[in-house]
């Protein structure tokens, strides 16, 4: 069975957003999580935040034209990482 694409009108890079699910507890990280949302801990010197704005800016460079913003989706912790945002400004999150 062949599976037809999604659309075939090209889409403006603006108007491509990239979603970040960041609202876990991370509960099956025990003591790991109980104070650090999942997405702010420190893996190997860097945030998994950090890794993944990573990731995004460098697929951002073989986006014609780039992308739109970057939206957090949080829940638990959600003032941890609304302060981590807020003091990067060099991101639109």
């Amino acid at each position: 069975m062949r599976v037809p694409p999604l659309t075939t009108r090209r889409v403006p890079p603006e108007a491509l957003e990239v979603i970040i699910l960041a609202a876990g507890r991370g509960s099956r990280l025990g003591r790991l999580g109980a104070d650090t949302p999942k997405w702010l801990l420190d893996i190997g010197g860097a945030t998994i935040a950090d890794r993944q704005l990573a990731g995004i800016e460098a697929a951002a460079g073989h986006v014609p034209g780039g992308l739109g913003s970057v939206r957090v989706v949080t829940g638990h912790a959600s003032a941890a990482i609304r302060a981590f945002a807020a003091a990067r400004p060099d991101h639109d999150l």
